[in-house]
């Protein structure tokens, strides 16, 4: 078995290994990752996800954009997921169904990135959104 089959397995195996931070220097490929993984995942192309890997929803959220959001009311990731699908303006309009987001969210279905958390300039803020961001791990 290949690192990468190993790797797949111990994901579905253990819950644990479902979260994970990509760290790398500025200008290190970390978002190019993240919307690497988001196209794939979005287009379903199946010869770019390894076969064991899940098929998920993929979710990627900028936290500098959501900053405010999340500094002021604390929403549930599922809230917050929904309202930003809602304000996209690249794509047709969407509009999930009331709890469509929360549901996914609760079967493991999402693929969710947060990206940019070094981003948030201001230290409270970034404090703020930190530990949002741990309450949402907890929480899914």
């Amino acid at each position: 078995m290949s690192p990468r089959q190993d790797f797949l397995a111990a994901i579905n195996q253990y819950p644990a290994f479902r979260r994970m931070a990509v760290l790398g220097a500025p200008g290190s490929g970390k978002t190019t990752l993240l919307r690497h993984l988001t196209l794939t995942y979005a287009t379903n192309q199946e010869g770019k996800r390894h076969p064991q890997a899940p098929k998920l929803i993929p979710v990627l959220l900028y936290l500098r954009d959501v900053r405010q959001v999340i500094a002021e009311k604390q929403p549930p990731l599922a809230e917050l997921i929904t309202e930003q699908v809602k304000q996209q303006r690249q794509i047709e309009p969407l509009n999930p169904p009331p709890n469509w987001f929360a549901q996914k969210l609760s079967q493991q279905k999402c693929l969710v990135m947060l990206d940019g958390l070094d981003e948030v300039a201001d230290e409270t803020q970034r404090q703020q959104v930190s530990r949002w961001v741990d309450q949402q791990m907890k929480a899914y």
